[in-house]
């Protein structure tokens, strides 16, 4: 079973530009059994239009949450019918600043018959108003209003540094992000390289890795990987291919404007234990 997640970079609609067809087409061609879009904005003039070129109405449930009306940027959830069928969703909303931007799927995973939470989530990232011990505790607070659920997923971007970089306090590094989950009882999961900025660097400590899928109860991750193929759909956008959040080479690689994405594609493939 796959899921995939993806910032694909609307800023909350600042920018009120349409979003390009290859994104939706991007998504598409994953045929991913669970798909997760974080930093969506309906703002944005085609997303209606480029939501149904994305997910086959027949072959997918799908579901969003409702920050737009309050400025904050959304989510979306879709869950094809082959695999779940839906039970409920709830969308809880970011604006008053305890829970994060995130959205709840509940399913039932047919060959199993395991009920199953989906959760997509998205840190907020305000530089000078919310600090790494805001981000901690909006994720504490989605944590503990999920304490009682079994089979959990959680994924997407965290906004969280590098191991250490610039957080000398440690309150929300990579393993910070991990321990927090890890005392809850969900394991973590973080491909090689960097969901966002340079993915290259021989130095590990340059990785920069924001988005991350936790599970618990009987769900098993057992292959994650960071994609960066997409940016072949656009070189005019990413002048220097797979590097486009970064540096290399001592070159300085351009901005990523919304609506173009500027995090890598989050691809893991999971499995449901049938075992009681």
């Amino acid at each position: 079973m796959k899921i995939i997640e993806w910032n694909i970079n609307h800023r909350a609609g600042q920018i009120v530009r349409e979003m390009p067809e290859w994104v939706s087409e991007y998504i598409q061609e994953k045929h991913a059994d669970i798909v997760v879009l974080t930093e969506v904005s309906f703002r944005i003039p085609n997303l209606e239009e480029q939501m149904k070129n994305m997910f086959n109405m027949s072959e997918y449930n799908v579901f969003h949450s409702f920050n737009t009306q309050n400025s904050q940027n959304d989510l979306i959830i879709a869950i094809k019918k082959e695999s779940f069928d839906f039970i409920s969703q709830q969308s809880f909303s970011s604006s008053a600043g305890k829970y994060p931007d995130n959205l709840i799927v509940s399913c039932i995973h047919k060959e199993t018959g395991k009920k199953i939470m989906v959760v997509g989530v998205r840190i907020h990232a305000l530089h000078g108003v919310i600090d790494n011990n805001k981000k901690r505790e909006e994720f504490k607070n989605m944590l503990d209003y999920l304490k009682d659920k079994d089979n959990v997923i959680i994924v997407g971007d965290f906004n969280n540094y590098r191991c250490g970089y610039h957080d000398p306090n440690h309150i929300w590094d990579l393993e910070n992000v991990k321990s927090l989950g890890n005392s809850y009882n969900y394991r973590m999961y973080t491909p090689e390289g960097g969901s966002i900025y340079c993915d290259h660097y021989n130095d590990k400590a340059q990785y920069f890795p924001e988005d991350h899928i936790f599970v618990k109860g009987q769900v098993k991750v057992t292959k994650t990987l960071y994609d960066r193929d997409f940016v072949n759909k656009d070189k005019m956008i990413y002048k220097w291919g797979k590097d486009f959040q970064g540096q290399f080479d001592g070159r300085k690689s351009p901005k990523i404007n919304p609506p173009y994405p500027d995090h890598a594609l989050l691809e893991c493939e999971l499995s449901i234990d049938a075992l009681i």
